[in-house]
């Protein structure tokens, strides 16, 4: 495949500065953005550009950056929507403060970089724009609740959005991550709001304790931050293990990925036909139910 260009936000630490440098091994240059891009000084190379950029910076700002990134290499053909944050408390537990923090972080700022580079992926004919998402869509862990709605968004959207773009030459992908050795349950400075100290209210203190007991129990997560970079990159580029496959809009990386698919997919299965009965009491009593619409409900990659 030719070289590509990449922009990728979170790019100084964990799966974003692997797959930096994953892409400069392959050849490709990078546009490496980062909400403080003096951390990564010593990563500028003729093949890799710093940006300086905030996703929760706001529609207007993000849009000129893209402007800026683009006309660092005169193009851009791949947004890594990468940059992302955790929380971890219960869902009352949480104020508006953090929970607009989530949102901005892990929904709205990659919405508005999706957004921003749209025209002139459109004005190219080509592009391909990716989300890290996580296997939270399968788990719903307790006290992870905002994360992930969050998460559930970036997959979604890259669902969703492959179905109005894919004619323009365009494709997306989330990948939705297991856990990988990163920093992503280290809270950034800008996100630590109030006390740090803060205890869950009472009642929710027993499940609280049961699901932090759980994860540490656990123990490190299986995923490989390098690997992970270096399959993201065959899926973009069509190399290596991605070779012949079929473009799908949503890939589960890890063995703890595929194992909660699984488990969640069969549990589905089995709640749908102990419910069927209820699930169709509710149509006309003269609806004829056309297939018109099914087509929408394909998966990409199971054709």
């Amino acid at each position: 495949m030719a070289l590509l260009v990449w922009l990728i936000t979170g790019a100084s630490a964990g799966i974003g500065a692997a797959l930096v440098e994953e892409i400069v091994r392959r050849g490709d240059k990078v546009i490496a953005a980062n909400r403080q891009v003096g951390q990564m000084a010593d990563r500028a190379s003729e093949n890799v550009s710093l940006l300086d950029l905030d996703i929760t910076s706001g529609p207007k700002v993000i849009a000129s950056k893209v402007k800026e990134a683009w006309q660092i290499f005169g193009h851009i053909d791949v947004l890594v929507n990468n940059a992302g944050t955790f929380l971890f408390t219960p869902f009352e537990d949480t104020s508006d403060d953090e929970a607009e923090r989530i949102f901005q972080t892990n929904v709205f700022g990659q919405l508005h970089l999706t957004r921003a580079i749209l025209p002139f992926f459109r004005q190219r004919g080509s592009g391909t724009i990716t989300f890290t998402g996580s296997n939270q869509l399968s788990g719903n862990m307790p006290s992870t609740t905002y994360y992930n709605m969050t998460k559930w968004t970036n997959s979604s959207l890259a669902e969703s959005l492959r179905k109005e773009v894919s004619s323009l030459g365009i494709r997306c992908v989330a990948f939705e991550c297991g856990g990988v050795a990163t920093r992503l349950f280290e809270p950034r400075e800008k996100d630590k709001i109030g006390k740090e100290d803060k205890s869950p209210i009472e009642a929710y203190v027993p499940g609280f304790t049961a699901a932090s007991q759980d994860l540490g129990e656990w123990g490190m997560p299986p995923g490989d931050p390098a690997k992970v970079a270096k399959t993201m990159a065959d899926v973009v580029k069509g190399e290596g293990m991605a070779v012949g496959r079929v473009w799908s809009s949503r890939i589960a990386l890890g063995s703890d990925s595929l194992r909660w698919w699984k488990i969640k997919r069969q549990q589905e299965d089995v709640v749908m036909d102990r419910w069927e009965d209820v699930t169709l009491s509710t149509d006309r009593d003269d609806a004829v139910l056309s297939d018109k619409l099914d087509r929408f409900a394909l998966i990409a990659g199971a054709e």
